[in-house]
């Protein structure tokens, strides 16, 4: 095992003359490296600092390798399986051959059978107990491009562009199938103990296969950028070759999830990215455009309370006590009271005569909101009386600062972000004033006040603001990533800061807000683009739907037994 994993470092390397495309090692500190290229190539490995080239065979394009003692079984492409015996390294002799009609891509060598992954035509079982004379002993045609196999057991585990099947082997020459799972570009594919470890074009998924006829996902990894190449799996740690990234370490204790998510499915669900959040209950955009709001005082089991149609598509919703402020894209504000022991139902809407609505947010019975209007492309900003709920009054209309439509609020104080940061005095919403400005080009995506800081995101940076004194803003400390990650999102619980992104969370330490640091990482499919702290529990929202996270152990994330998609 690695002698420190968090801080692993390079001890040598080897060049090859082509493309390497698998490894094998051996008892005696040898490695055979598969190479298209440059054909079967013994390096001894014994000093990973000082790699020494013991022989090639070079007269075959080699696709992946298998070593078992002194012989190593080659999958050489259109020239097939080769046996070669290696007992002496430095001078490989061929064996035997078994002449494929396919080309031959993956190979897995256990019990006197080699297992032989041939391009579209499935996967061979060859029986190399006599490597001069070996003999087809069974064929599974899969009709699909095998990309990566394992065998566990009386089980072959192989991925596909259609995701994992498992196949029954307890007789090899009648190998059959016994259960799938989709996923879109199964690339890679590990069984370890009762999971299996499978990299598609989600990131690494792992499942369950404890019931190999139904194999069940338990949770999916996506990288924060790049895409996964190859992955290992070893008790303690994942180790994942990332393209743009270079090897990824994970701890796998860190990764284990308490079983399947339960989910939430409509036909035809929309993005559920606006979401507003009541004590144990949650409204989100549904499909068709509909409000739809569920009880989730059980995670594991949340419930549908009630669908209710709204006008046009939902841009942002905004809670203030029991009323629910529902902002559409295009036409009126409707108010929308979600008192559960009564009939949920619209109360009153206003028309604010925006082409488009950007933001909506509410506190102490005025709602703000933010959108432009056509032809002139300029943000306007109105502050509106939410106290007669079926009379909704406009206070005041303003331009907004350059490209400010992100608004948050913290007492009488309006936040407007855009190409500054600026700050309202609107304790007289009829007349609200400037009283601080700050952070030229800053463009910030979100923010989340607390006790007279701004916690503020944009693209690829974590900045942190001292507001006490709106005339003199003070940064206090800023996190700058190497790569632009999209971040789009910010709560803050306790000491730790969340931040969303496209490739899921990202957890920093703020208790000194001097020095932000990462701490954890968070990955969920479809990204972030929402998030929110509410109590034990964090809710984000992406792509992927609605999820529930617990909050309690956030350096090390887990999720709650909860997806709504």
């Amino acid at each position: 095992m690695m002698s420190d994993v968090r801080h692993p470092r390079r001890l040598g390397a080897f060049d090859t003359p082509g493309d390497a495309r698998h490894i094998a090692f051996d008892d005696r500190g040898l490695a055979y490296i598969a190479d298209i290229e440059g054909g079967l190539i013994i390096v001894d490995v014994a000093d990973p600092a000082n790699p020494r080239l013991i022989s090639i065979l070079s007269s075959h394009r080699v696709h992946g390798v298998d070593v078992s003692g002194t012989v190593a079984y080659v999958a050489a492409g259109e020239d097939g399986l080769l046996i070669v015996d290696v007992s002496n390294p430095m001078s490989p002799t061929l064996r035997g051959v078994y002449d494929t009609v396919g080309l031959a891509y993956h190979v897995r060598f256990r019990d006197n059978l080699v297992w032989l992954a041939e391009d579209d035509n499935g996967l061979l079982i060859i029986d190399v107990s006599h490597p001069a004379q070996p003999i087809l002993r069974g064929r599974y045609s899969t009709g699909l491009n095998v990309s990566d196999f394992d065998l566990h057991g009386n089980l072959a585990f192989y991925a596909s562009s259609l995701g994992l099947h498992i196949l029954d082997i307890s007789d090899p020459a009648n190998p059959r199938l016994r259960g799938r799972f989709e996923a879109t570009g199964g690339s890679r594919v590990q069984v370890f103990g009762d999971q299996a470890y499978l990299v598609s074009s989600l990131g690494m998924q792992v499942l369950d296969i404890r019931d190999p006829s139904r194999p069940v996902s338990l949770l999916t990894y996506a990288p924060p950028y790049g895409t996964v190449k190859g992955i290992v799996v070893t008790r303690y740690f994942i180790y994942l070759a990332v393209d743009v990234w270079g090897l990824m370490i994970l701890d796998r204790e860190s990764l284990h999830l308490p079983g399947q998510l339960a989910r939430y499915r409509e036909p035809e669900p929309a993005n559920s990215s606006p979401f507003a959040v009541q004590e144990s209950s949650v409204f989100v955009e549904g499909a068709r455009a509909n409000l739809q709001a569920f009880d989730l005082s059980d995670p594991a089991r949340p419930s549908l309370r009630f669908t209710l149609p709204v006008y046009g598509g939902i841009e942002a919703l905004a809670m203030s006590g029991d009323l629910l402020l529902v902002a559409n894209r295009t036409g009126p504000l409707q108010l929308v009271d979600v008192d559960l022991a009564g009939s949920p139902g619209v109360v009153g809407t206003y028309n604010p005569e925006l082409y488009r609505i950007r933001e909506a947010v509410t506190a102490s019975g005025y709602a703000y909101v933010s959108g432009y209007r056509v032809p002139h492309p300029y943000y306007r900003i109105q502050i509106i009386d939410l106290h007669r709920p079926s009379n909704p009054v406009l206070m005041s209309e303003f331009e907004a600062p350059p490209n400010g439509f992100v608004l948050k609020t913290a007492g009488t104080t309006l936040f407007v972000a855009g190409t500054d940061l600026t700050l309202f005095d609107v304790s007289n919403p009829a007349n609200p004033t400037v009283i601080g400005t700050c952070c030229h080009y800053s463009y910030y995506d979100d923010l989340d006040i607390v006790n007279g800081l701004v916690y503020a995101v944009r693209w690829d940076r974590v900045d942190i603001l001292d507001v006490h004194n709106p005339t003199q803003i003070v940064e206090l400390g800023s996190y700058v990533f190497p790569e632009d990650l999209l971040f789009s999102s910010v709560a803050l619980v306790g000491a730790n800061l969340l931040v969303g992104s496209t490739w899921g969370i990202f957890i920093f330490d703020v208790s000194h807000p001097s020095a932000p640091r990462q701490i954890g990482y968070q990955s969920l499919p479809g990204g972030v683009n929402k998030l929110s702290a509410q109590g034990d529990r964090v809710i984000a929202s992406g792509r992927g739907g609605l999820t529930v996270l617990a909050a309690r152990t956030l350096s090390q994330p887990q999720f709650l037994p909860y997806l709504v998609r």
